[in-house]
């Protein structure tokens, strides 16, 4: 077996262990199995980087990434280095530790694998775990179907819960989906299009027992990233017009008739349910007075004190913001925010532009960075080292608004001069 190959089935195993759910209501370390995943995943990703050592003495390249690309390293780096400051002691520290060595693994793949091989590998490690759930609901309910008060009936698999389940449900869905929007280079088959459909089928009837809403969300967020890129660049320039005009109103009234409580946000007359989030959001930014530049590090947010505080005041305590974007401005600060602003910016202008050419792995990359920004809001994705969205989110952005070529040595040696006829493995059709 060849070295790439190696890499992508290194690749596809890396993405089931990150699927590996734990039940871990009681509290981060409870479970024994945590420091095992963990310890699958620090060793599974050495062999990844051993194997791309391997595979650049043989073929040296060089690698460069785009403005959107290279602020998601610099955002990594930023955050891996804010440890320095931080206050939560051996935890923030295998915290940096984890995700400096995501970090390094996922710039490794980018360089040598393309967009396609990334896509092709999550695809079939989301379907094999839908399969095999859908399985085990079907023949094995006291196991994969949900049994809790309002959740009777939801399948859940072999996930812990019905959400990851539909969530993974969703994602492969979206791809079925692009897969009869966008027909293969080679002309498509009445046969893989019934499969493809069938396929399809099955999908969205996982996804609807599932139950899960936000899945159900996400779904329809990756369905409309897929239609925005099936239009022209005017078009998409229209679409993006009418959005920022439209936002201006939507501040002016989110301004005059915002206003939340423990569990409930109010806007324009309409309430919504955060699930208690406001409640730990107005608590974090109320504590945020002196640190607003640069945030309290890694896991320096939630030390013993304020969970005690937090705990008396309310009657419960979970050290999680569900919500990245409040961690990134909890750790990071106004710094660490504005790296990740930045970064989601240019990775959207990038895979905007890539994704006019009609390519159906930049297309789901696209879709795949429409349902995890908007995720973002209410789930703590960004940062988190084992978490399967957010290593996903960092594979498929690096590939994707990566330019690879041969080393500078290894031009030279070819037919003279610098970089002659330098090959675009992961630009304009990342599907090499």
């Amino acid at each position: 077996m060849t070295l790439p190959k190696l890499i992508d089935g290194a690749v596809f195993v890396l993405f089931l262990l990150t699927l590996w759910s734990l039940d871990t209501i009681a509290g981060v370390g409870t479970n024994p199995l945590e420091i095992v995943r963990y310890g699958l995943i620090c060793g599974l990703e050495g062999i990844i980087l051993l194997l791309a050592i391997l595979a650049a003495r043989r073929e040296p390249v060089s690698l460069r990434l785009s403005v959107g690309g290279g602020l998601l390293v610099l955002f990594m780096a930023y955050t891996v280095s804010s440890v320095f400051w931080s206050a939560g002691g051996t935890q923030s520290v295998f915290k940096v530790v984890l995700q400096a060595f995501t970090l390094a693994t996922c710039i490794a793949v980018a360089a040598l694998r393309p967009t396609r091989a990334l896509v092709q590998m999550l695809v079939a490690a989301c379907g094999t775990v839908v399969v095999i759930g859908a399985l085990v609901a079907i023949f094995v309910p006291s196991v994969g179907v949900e049994t809790g008060w309002l959740l009777a009936g939801k399948w859940r698999g072999i996930s812990v819960q019905k959400n990851s389940f539909g969530g993974l449900a969703a994602l492969s869905l979206v791809y079925a989906i692009i897969q009869l929007a966008i027909p293969p280079a080679g002309g498509r088959r009445r046969g893989a299009l019934v499969l493809t459909t069938l396929w399809a089928g099955f999908l969205l009837l996982c996804l609807l027992m599932s139950g899960s809403r936000g899945a159900q969300l996400s779904a329809a967020l990756g369905v409309a990233g897929l239609a925005f890129t099936r239009v022209g660049r005017p078009v998409q320039n229209l679409v993006l017009f009418a959005l920022a005009v439209v936002m201006g109103p939507i501040l002016v009234l989110a301004a005059t008739t915002l206003s939340f409580d423990a569990t409930q946000l109010s806007f324009a007359g309409l309430s919504f349910d955060t699930s208690s989030r406001t409640e730990i959001w107005s608590y974090g930014l109320q504590q945020l007075g002196g640190r607003e530049l640069f945030g309290f590090g890694p896991s320096g947010f939630w030390t013993p004190e304020r969970m005690d505080v937090f705990l008396a005041d309310n009657g419960w305590v979970l050290d999680n913001f569900h919500s990245g974007y409040v961690t990134a401005l909890m750790e990071g600060g106004i710094v660490g925010i504005g790296l990740l602003t930045a970064a989601l910016v240019g990775c959207f202008s990038h895979l905007r532009k890539l994704s006019l050419n009609g390519d159906r792995w930049v297309t789901f990359t696209f879709s795949f960075f429409c349902i995890i920004v908007t995720e973002n809001i209410v789930e703590n994705v960004f940062g988190r080292s084992t978490d399967f969205l957010f290593v996903t989110f960092l594979l498929l952005m690096l590939a994707a608004t990566a330019v690879v070529a041969p080393s500078r040595r290894t031009a030279s040696a070819g037919a003279g001069g610098l970089f002659p006829n330098l090959p675009q493995l992961h630009t304009e059709s990342p599907n090499g």
